[in-house]
């Protein structure tokens, strides 16, 4: 069994020292998890990278050159609203 945290363990950190998500991940590491989870990839989060994509390639890369596991990716729970724009952003994850 491998011991992961999510990224929103640390949204009081983030917020206080404007973090991004490559040095959330960073941080998970030189505590001592194995893996991490993603709830969000929000700009806030996700520094000079603008886009979802680029940012999901960006942080799978970090992940793999400093040994930790991505768990999951975990997407807004409101299915039943009808927003096409929001079907459409699941559609490219």
């Amino acid at each position: 069994m491998k011991l992961s945290v999510s990224t929103n363990s640390f949204a009081k950190y983030v917020r206080q020292t404007h973090i991004n998500y490559l040095q959330v991940c960073d941080l998970a590491k030189e505590i001592g998890y194995d893996g991490i989870e993603f709830l969000d990839l929000g700009k806030h989060y996700l520094g000079q990278i603008d886009d979802h994509p680029n940012a999901a390639r960006a942080i799978r890369e970090h992940c793999s050159e400093i040994g930790l596991e991505l768990v999951s990716y975990t997407v807004d729970a409101n299915f039943l609203a009808d927003d096409k724009h929001f079907r459409c952003k699941l559609k490219t994850l």
